[in-house]
């Protein structure tokens, strides 16, 4: 039975990748590729699917394969691949009544996790829209050197959206239950959709609820992780309610009520394979409770948008041991702290308002502010009971000159306010401030000449709240400088050239915030260049070669630098040096971007960067005049390296 499986699962991926498919049924074969070489890592994503819908028969096949790897010291290593496949058909005898079957498949090398199932059954349509799909079958799991098969057992229910006047109804429920003794696989859902809608309110419910229950041979929890010999079973009881109200309050002013609540419920519980093991297995029950609510009014006035409104939100965490008696009462007590430890009970309020203002034809003015307080509150071994404090106001203006020139400004901050509670972390209370400004415009001097210009001024602040005596306050400061320019020049209909220049200079020091000084303690430059001839074509076909150059200027407060010498028998002596210095990162090579839409959706996007790296390093310091020169050619020495960056993506539709 089992080789019947594997087969039929074969022949699902390659009936799904042969393009003959597309010719036999006519319809619905699609499929994408990606491929991406950054530096050493690689990457790959491969799917493919295939729908047929016809009055008798309806056919889906999807199947999705992943991998991952690092290429390091000339071979690969951590590899990971991941594949998924599902199949599902049903061929329908007369409108109420058909023959269902449904095989999935999944592999994960990493934990060498191989499932298997195959099922079939009938689909019954007591109704028009309304499809139940009781199916029965077979289930193989392998896992942790362990392989197990039995019976399983699924339950589809689904119908079309069921309206009753101005309401709406849609549910949906899914049901599995596999006997893979000494395992169960369990799977239970429920998921309905509701809405009302006239021409004063508008109401939108979504209830899910779900229970599954997945028995492994490798515990996940922390506090069996020495163990074995025996089964870990998770059981996850989930329920979650949202809603969302929208309604008229008064005149143009129209509120928005959104909220919700989920719960969750995971209990882990352990069972013996054999009656060799003495050591206790601890089993655990974590609860989470999570609500939020949200109100927002908004006022339309001409051209303009006003918008205020609140936010509140809370959640709970629980965990707790559920098997105390008759275990070791000092194993209890260590357990039972480790898990309260990482409960908390916490709530956050948030005031907002969001605005966008025309001011004229020509000009909008968005204004955005919120403010918020949060309390994380935990047991008292936890130290990290604390509240919090947020502020932020943006303030940003577009103006359009004119139909060539227009130009825009932003200016935001931000201040958070961190306060522990406990005297044993209460030296960690600070204030992190943030101020941004953001000038940027972009001029069409000429028909066929475009100048884009962004610049980025921020400074944050970093300020405790206390200060020792005999202890250094470790406030810090950072202030950032960066301009991005862009111009672009159409040499005709199809032909561009485009390059572009950024600097970025990033500055930290300690900040004595008292004199608002700082001492400089690090400084990160970068520059970053290009230059790109496209071609454009017909139909959105883009063609695009050029050069990229990266550069970046680091801070290191202790380098290392070797020299070799020669010593006074002949041989080679190698002399090193240790001192602050800076290390200069150089990235250049050739780029090229390719975008092919080709006929009916299908479309190919390549992007490459053959990346040529040379690294070098410079000491502040004085070298010792007979070994200098020794040392100069150690700094003008470079390692270098090559990197065939390649990103390529494709979709087939046939």
């Amino acid at each position: 039975m089992l080789k019947f499986v594997r087969t039929i699962l074969f022949l699902l991926v390659v009936f799904e990748a042969a393009p003959a498919t597309a010719q036999i049924f006519g319809l619905g074969l699609e499929g994408s590729s990606y491929f991406r070489r950054q530096l050493d890592a690689f990457q790959w994503e491969y799917s493919g699917s295939y729908i047929y819908d016809s009055e008798h028969l309806q056919v889906s096949i999807t199947d999705r394969f992943q991998s991952r790897l690092f290429y390091l010291s000339g071979r690969a290593q951590n590899i990971q691949d991941q594949n998924q496949a599902l199949l599902l058909a049903t061929g329908w005898l007369n409108p109420a009544l058909g023959i269902t079957t449904e095989a999935r498949s999944l592999r994960f090398t990493t934990t060498g996790l191989r499932q298997d199932v195959f099922l079939a059954g009938v689909a019954w349509s007591p109704a028009p829209g309304i499809s139940l799909r009781p199916m029965a079958g077979i289930m193989s799991d392998a896992r942790s050197g362990n392989l197990d098969q039995g019976a399983s057992f699924v339950l589809r229910g689904s119908a079309d959206p069921i309206q009753a006047g101005e309401m709406v109804l849609t549910p949906e429920i899914f049901l599995e239950y596999a006997d893979i003794d000494p395992r169960t696989h369990q799977t239970y859902r429920l998921l309905t959709d509701f809405g009302f809608q006239n021409e004063y309110i508008r109401l939108r419910a979504n209830v899910q609820l779900g229970t599954s229950i997945r028995d492994s041979y490798q515990a996940s929890s922390f506090l069996n992780r020495d163990e074995s010999d025996f089964i870990e079973s998770i059981r996850n009881d989930s329920s979650m309610i949202s809603l969302s109200f929208s309604f008229p309050l008064a005149g143009e002013i129209t509120g928005l009520v959104e909220t919700g609540i989920m719960g969750n419920r995971r209990r882990i519980t352990n069972n013996t394979l054999v009656e060799t093991i003495d050591t206790p297995l601890f089993d655990t029950q974590n609860d989470r409770l999570a609500f939020d609510f949200a109100f927002t009014a908004t006022y339309p006035i001409n051209r303009s948008h006003l918008a205020a409104g609140f936010i509140y939100t809370s959640g709970t965490r629980e965990a707790r041991l559920i098997n105390t008696e008759g275990l070791p009462a000092d194993q209890v007590r260590r357990r039972s702290e480790i898990l309260l430890n990482s409960n908390f009970d916490q709530q956050r309020i948030e005031l907002f308002t969001q605005n966008q203002l025309r001011l004229s034809d020509a000009n909008t003015l968005n204004i955005l502010g919120r403010t918020s307080i949060l309390r994380h509150d935990t047991p008292e071994l936890n130290a990290d009971d604390r509240d919090e404090f947020f502020a932020q106001v943006r303030i940003s203006d577009h103006h359009r000159f004119s139909n060539d020139f227009r130009a825009g400004i932003t200016l935001a901050g931000e201040a958070y306010h961190y306060v522990y509670l406990f005297a044993e972390r209460s030296i960690e209370n600070n204030w992190r401030r943030s101020i941004r400004l953001i000038p940027e415009f972009e001029w069409r001097p000429l028909h066929w000449l475009l100048l884009r210009q962004r610049m980025l001024l921020r400074a944050n602040y970093t300020v405790e709240d206390f200060e020792i005596e005999g202890r250094l306050k470790n406030d810090q400061a950072s202030r950032e400088f960066a301009f991005q320019s862009d111009i672009k020049a159409d040499l005709d209909s199809q032909w561009s050239v485009e390059t572009g220049v950024s600097r970025n200079e990033l500055r930290i020091g300690r900040l004595l915030w008292k004199e608002f000084k700082e001492v400089p303690i690090d400084t990160l430059i970068t520059w970053e260049g290009y230059a790109m001839l496209t071609h454009n074509r017909s139909g959105g076909a883009r063609i695009s070669a050029g050069l990229r150059g990266y550069r970046k200027i680091d801070f290191i407060p202790i380098i290392n630098l070797t020299a070799t010498v020669t010593g006074p028998a002949g041989q080679d002596v190698n002399l090193s040096r240790i001192a602050p210095g800076r290390q200069i990162t150089n990235q250049w090579g050739p780029v090229v971007v390719v975008m092919l839409p080709l006929y009916h959706r299908n479309e190919l996007y390549i992007n490459g960067w053959w990346q040529f790296q040379s690294v070098g390093q410079r000491l502040y310091t004085e070298y010792p005049e007979d070994f200098r020169d020794a040392f100069l050619r150690a700094e003008r020495r470079r390692s270098t390296r090559m990197y065939p960056n390649l990103e390529i993506r494709t979709r087939i539709f046939f």
